[in-house]
């Protein structure tokens, strides 16, 4: 839900909010205004090279479902880029099969059976982190390689993430509460953007799936999950 900024009350430390001047809940990254900080997950062009990454690993496969929430912000951006890196790697991009709520996500996850895609990706949604399971067991279930958007989804069993690691962004909130309680306004602290983030692999999960991961991939991985 939007929430003008200027509403608040109450000091805000918003961590892995999705994009917080979209939301309506600062005014810029740069100077948020009223009493919110904290970080964002938002990273231009993030998705895009998920799914460079995604169809680097897996040359072969030439439809590639996608796993969304309509809800989530910046959502069409992020459509838009991807369909424009499907469109320059000459790749199909299934229509994005959609989930709002906890309810729709098994028949969303039944439309992606059905279209039998080559491999998928996951796009980040408070629904589908809290339902990873859900989702890994499926991918799993369904033989299709996917790439999921947090690390935690790696370390749960799924195949590739390229992601922000959640807890450096959690371990940040302490540092913006001490900022505050010496006497900073919580408007003039800057939305912090994640710096550290990779690619990590879950090499048991593609023994299990019968799938390699290039070499040149395992180089570059940031973790290897054996």
């Amino acid at each position: 839900m939007r929430k003008a900024a200027t509403s608040f009350t109450n000091t805000v430390v918003a961590i892995h909010v999705g994009d917080p001047v979209e939301l309506g809940l600062a005014a810029s990254l740069a100077r948020p205004g009223r009493n919110l900080t904290g970080s964002t997950l938002r990273i231009p062009g993030f998705t895009a090279k998920a799914l460079e990454l995604l169809i680097e690993a897996f040359p072969n496969a030439r439809r590639i479902a996608v796993l969304g929430n309509p809800t989530q912000p910046n959502y069409a951006d992020d459509r838009q880029s991807l369909e424009c890196v499907a469109a320059s790697k000459g790749v199909t991009l299934l229509p994005t099969s959609e989930a709002t709520r906890p309810e729709e996500l098994e028949p969303a996850l039944d439309r992606i059976a059905k279209d039998k895609p080559q491999a998928m990706v996951v796009l980040i949604a408070a629904l589908f982190l809290l339902n990873r399971k859900r989702v890994i067991a499926f991918a799993a279930q369904a033989g299709v390689p996917t790439m999921y958007p947090s690390t935690e989804d790696v370390e749960a069993g799924g195949l590739m993430g390229f992601a922000v690691e959640l807890r450096v962004l959690y371990a940040r909130a302490p540092v913006f509460v001490d900022k505050i309680l010496k006497g900073a306004k919580p408007g003039d602290l800057p939305i912090e953007q994640p710096t550290r983030f990779g690619l990590w692999l879950n090499l048991k999960t593609a023994k299990a799936l019968g799938l390699k991961i290039p070499q040149s991939l395992l180089i570059r991985a940031d973790r290897v999950i054996e």
